[in-house]
């Protein structure tokens, strides 16, 4: 409940057969923290197949790499099995992490 109070947090609704909730290479502005289901994060590799490079349910939060400067998605997430998420705007999730934890650890000051 306190993450969905973050300015421009909105909940996101997905099924098994929804779209991805973002597609690899794209660029990236939020992270995601998983309320319920669970979501597959797969990496297209060089010989265009999708390799499983991770899995993120409730609890979960997913798309961090934003969080490191990195401004183009390294993975493509994909709905696994039904549930929601809650999409947090990165410059607002730092700010709430500030406010929380009071300083950002080095490597995140970035």
């Amino acid at each position: 409940g306190e993450v969905l109070q973050i300015p421009g947090a909105m909940r996101i609704r997905f099924g098994r057969n929804s779209p991805p909730i973002f597609e690899q290479s794209e660029a990236g502005q939020s992270v995601y923290f998983v309320e319920s289901g669970f979501v597959k994060l797969l990496r297209r590799v060089p010989d265009g197949l999708d390799t499983l490079t991770g899995l993120a349910g409730p609890g979960d939060l997913f798309g961090e790499e934003v969080l490191f400067g990195i401004s183009k998605r390294i993975a493509t997430a994909a709905p696994m099995l039904p549930g929601s998420a809650i999409c947090i705007p990165v410059v607002e999730f730092r700010a709430w992490i500030n406010r929380i934890n009071g300083a950002w650890p080095e490597l995140l000051a970035g």
